[in-house]
């Protein structure tokens, strides 16, 4: 989710030498110590080391939520608001809302080619749509 151009060059490479002792401790850390260790990162304001420990928490959170057979132990939801305030603080506001700018106009412009796409086939809606397509299944049939 997060790319290098959050951070300046100097970050970055602080972040860098972070990495391998933030990932064992948030691999090591059970899911309460977790959070209190990502808020305390949080509270600090260090940017490369919220950024590290960001992505190693994001790294253990879809291990434990998205590979099948695997548990749920250690995970809970409140590391994900924990980790959505990471993400707030590494993004700033500026960018925040030039990413729900950039959001609502993806959305206007799916709304207005649906739209034009009904035009197209002389329907308003997409229950027309299904039964112009139902209708012409059923003529094709007769």
């Amino acid at each position: 989710m997060f790319h290098a151009d959050l951070l300046s060059g100097s970050e970055l490479a602080l972040a860098a030498t972070k990495k391998q002792f933030v990932d064992d401790e948030v691999y090591r850390l059970d899911s309460d110590a977790l959070k209190k260790r990502l808020e305390a990162v949080l509270d600090s304001g260090e940017r490369a080391s919220v950024y590290a420990y960001y992505h190693a928490a994001q790294g253990r959170r879809d291990i434990l939520t998205m590979e099948p057979g695997r548990s749920r132990e250690g995970y809970t939801s409140d590391l994900d608001e924990t980790l959505e305030a990471m993400h707030r603080r590494l993004a700033g506001p500026e960018r925040l809302k030039r990413v729900e700018r950039a959001r609502a106009t993806l959305e206007e412009t799916e709304l207005l080619q649906m739209r034009a796409g009904y035009a197209r086939r002389g329907v308003r809606s997409p229950a027309e749509a299904a039964a112009s397509r139902h209708l012409s299944s059923v003529g094709e049939v007769a």
